[in-house]
């Protein structure tokens, strides 16, 4: 699992501060639209996306295993 530094999750959402964790993820924009569109602008500007393929699917593995907990 990635843990953000405050800069890093500056790229995501500018607005919130890595200090505001009482925001719901509708005030603060779904998560997985912003890793979407920052891997997309990723390929348009020639940079690494916030998320490699690595850390996707490590995240995936770890949704999945949670799910098969509550499941």
């Amino acid at each position: 699992m990635k843990i953000y530094t405050e800069a890093e999750a500056a790229m995501f959402d500018d607005k919130i501060s890595v200090s505001e964790s009482t925001q719901t993820i509708n005030e603060r924009g779904e998560p997985l639209k912003r890793e979407i569109s920052d891997f997309i602008d990723s390929i348009l500007e020639e940079r690494e996306p916030m998320v490699n393929g690595r850390e996707g699917k490590r995240n995936l593995e770890i949704a999945y295993e949670v799910l098969e907990m509550i499941g």
